[in-house]
């Protein structure tokens, strides 16, 4: 079954899948990680910007209930 997904050349060696492996490893490292990152690093400020706001509603909250 897997084995139609192979090229149909009498020189395709492991080494071929190896390189190519490492190419495409490469082009994500380049490519896609820093996307990756990019919005990592937004989620996790706005993630912290929620908590902030999260808190100070419910000091207010607390402040009234207890007046």
């Amino acid at each position: 079954m897997f084995l139609s997904l192979l090229p149909a050349q009498d020189d395709f060696h492991f080494t071929d899948v190896l390189r190519d492996w490492h190419r495409d490893a490469l082009t994500f490292v380049e490519k896609d990680l820093p996307k990756l990152v990019f919005l990592l690093f937004v989620a996790i400020i706005l993630m912290r910007i929620v908590v902030f706001f999260v808190k100070r509603m419910r000091r207010l909250a607390d402040r009234h209930q207890t007046t």
